[in-house]
């Protein structure tokens, strides 16, 4: 079984945390939960918040800005039934302070991702903006330009055809999340990477892991930093993860390693996707049976792009439990080994530290500074931290510019409904309370 480690109060920073049971409402430590998207059943607060996604701000004048991202659910539930916004909050002090959650909107003030809840099934290639849910969202490293993904449209996954697929719709910010692009609608930008060249012919339906695109630190082709995004399609024959990239930030991509090979090749399942510290990919998926999915992409060329999966593993990540089949992120930060001094890179994952969905937290573990790497490395982890005690569900994580770990996770913090009064709640934690003194963050 994990084992969770627990931070100690410090100092009194600001008087806006969660109201945790018994627990003081006041942040009593840099790492005290803040609640930035909230929902407890009161008119005011009564539409419930689902799929979080988190940048840092890389340049820019709005550098170390965070930008918070989740699906505003007037539908009560995923894309294909209703209505669905995508609402941001905004941090410029690491989490502390956040805006009132609203609108993505252009600059004249518009909203660009406000669902109409217009249409059906039957009629939803005319309504794409029926609703936009499961955001995905990166800022590029030397311009701090931001994208965003989702899917979008009134098309349930499991329901979806070729012919009346998922759809996808792009944004993106060059001034910190203070206004965006109107939505593109990309769908047949994405699905035709796969017509004819997967097992089954098609990808009937389709949608990019929600929470952070990865983009590389060591690959630049052309004039940007290669960017990395994991998707999850349905074929006639299976569900599968494969993962995309660009070399043009988000304006064209490519399959890596080739339709034909999917890097989880059946029970795929919500995917994120890493950059490894030589480079090389990594992709972590939610999966079937209490497990997640893990698998390792080797270049041979990354300038070209060339290179090969390796054997997938399906692995309780040493927990010993059926894990909650439940959305997480990888996250892979430079670090120092505090005992040796040495340069070292620790790894964290984040998943309900149960079969149900409660206790989010994240497990962490050194890993080789070289490859080559293997899926099998992801199979067992050195330690854990707990998040929140509470009832909770997906979760993803961002490194802050100070260095430290910036996690925004689903949690039923006023209401008790099995999954269906989620607030939106950060909380900021160094490397060294994670690891329990053994590792601090470089920047």
């Amino acid at each position: 079984m994990i084992k969770s480690y627990v931070a100690a109060a410090a100092s009194v920073l600001m008087l806006t945390a969660c109201n945790h049971g018994s627990q003081n409402s006041e942040i009593t430590d840099s790492s005290a939960p803040v609640e930035v998207f909230r929902h407890d059943s009161t008119p005011e607060f009564s539409v419930v918040y689902r799929i979080p996604a988190i940048a840092s701000v890389k340049a820019g004048p709005h550098e170390g800005r965070v930008v918070a991202l989740n699906d505003y659910r007037y539908c009560g539930s995923d894309i294909g039934f209703g209505r669905i916004d995508l609402y941001q909050s905004l941090s410029d002090d690491l989490g502390t302070t956040w805006t009132a959650p609203g609108h993505m909107r252009d600059s004249v003030g518009n909203p660009v991702a406000q669902g109409t809840g217009e249409g059906d099934f039957e009629t939803s290639l005319q309504h794409p903006d029926a609703g936009f849910g499961d955001a995905a969202i990166v800022s590029d490293r030397e311009t701090g330009k931001l994208l965003v993904l989702s899917v979008c449209g009134y098309t349930p996954f499991g329901k979806a055809t070729r012919e009346n697929p998922n759809q996808v719709a792009r944004w993106y910010s060059s001034d910190g999340a203070d206004s965006w692009t109107p939505y593109e609608n990309i769908t047949e930008d994405i699905y035709t990477l796969f017509d004819g060249k997967v097992p089954g012919n098609k990808v009937k339906s389709m949608f990019f892991g929600s929470g952070r695109l990865c983009q590389s630190s060591r690959i630049k082709v052309g004039d940007s930093y290669r960017i990395y995004g994991a998707i999850t399609g349905r074929t006639d024959g299976a569900t599968c993860n494969w993962v995309l990239y660009s070399d043009d930030f988000g304006k064209t991509w490519a399959v890596l390693g080739g339709p034909m090979i999917p890097a989880v090749p059946e029970f795929g399942d919500e995917p994120k996707v890493e950059e490894l510290p030589d480079g090389s990919v990594v992709i972590a998926a939610r999966s079937a049976r209490g497990k997640r999915s893990y698998n390792v992409f080797t270049y041979s060329d990354a300038a070209k792009a060339e290179g090969t999966w390796d054997n997938h593993v399906v692995t309780d990540c040493g927990t010993g439990i059926n894990i909650n089949a439940c959305d997480g992120e990888i996250l892979i930060v430079p670090a120092v080994n505090d005992s040796t001094g040495t340069d070292c890179y620790v790894a964290l994952q984040s998943f309900p530290f149960s079969e149900q969905r409660e206790k989010v937290g994240l497990v962490w573990k050194e890993i080789p500074s070289a490859g080559p790497y293997a899926p099998s490395m992801f199979e067992t982890w050195q330690g854990s931290f707990e998040l929140t005690p509470l009832p909770s569900g997906y979760s993803t994580m961002v490194q802050l510019n100070d260095g430290s770990i910036g996690a925004l996770y689903e949690e039923e913090t006023h209401v008790r409904t099995r999954g269906r009064a989620y607030c939106g709640v950060f909380r900021r934690v160094t490397l060294d309370e994670i690891t329990g003194g053994k590792y601090k963050a470089k920047k």
